[in-house]
C-alpha cells in the first residue's frame, strides 16, 4: 500500500505562508495597525485614506488560486429605497479597475472589494495596485453621497 507523501503538503503550506508574509510586507505601508493569522492567511487592520477617513479592512490570500482579496465593509446609515438602490447599481456598473462595490440591502452593508492574481515576480505591484484602486473607490465622492 502506497501512502501519500505528506512532505509535499507541508512544503506547499510553507510556500503559501511565505507568500502571505511577503504580501503582508508589501501591504504594510498602506495599513495602520493590523493583525494577521498565517495559518488561515487572513489579516485585518485599519486603513486610512489620503482624506484621513479610516476603515477596517480584511486582506486574505488564497494560495491555491494565487489570488489576494481586500474587503472593506461600510454600514449604511439609512435603508435603501428603490431609487437609491438604482443609483448604487449605476455607480457599480460604471466602475472599472480592481475595486468593485457590492450592496447588501437586507443588512444595509456596502462592501468595497478588490481582488487580483499574484505572480511571484509582481507581488508588490499587485498589492500596491489593489490598495490604490480600493482607496480611490473609498474616496469617491459619488460613493460618499450614496452612503449618506
Amino acid at each position: 500500500m502506497i501512502m501519500p507523501n505528506d512532505n509535499n503538503a507541508i512544503r506547499n503550506e510553507d510556500e503559501g505562508v511565505r507568500k502571505f508574509n511577503y504580501i503582508l510586507r508589501a501591504a504594510k505601508p498602506r495599513w495602520g495597525e493590523f493583525f494577521y493569522d498565517c495559518s488561515s492567511k487572513i489579516a485585518r487592520g485599519v486603513l486610512t485614506t489620503e482624506s484621513k477617513d479610516t476603515y477596517i479592512g480584511e486582506l486574505s490570500f488564497n494560495d491555491v488560486k494565487g489570488c489576494i482579496f481586500l474587503t472593506v465593509r461600510i454600514a449604511a446609515p439609512n435603508a435603501f429605497a428603490p431609487a437609491r438602490t438604482e443609483a448604487f447599481q449605476r455607480f457599480i456598473n460604471d466602475r472599472i479597475g480592481l475595486g468593485h462595490v457590492t450592496l447588501d440591502r437586507e443588512d444595509r452593508i456596502v462592501n468595497v472589494r478588490a481582488a487580483t492574481a499574484v505572480s511571484r515576480a509582481a507581488t508588490r505591484h499587485a498589492v500596491e495596485s489593489m490598495f490604490a484602486d480600493t482607496f480611490a473607490l473609498l474616496e469617491d465622492e459619488d460613493l460618499h453621497r450614496l452612503l449618506t
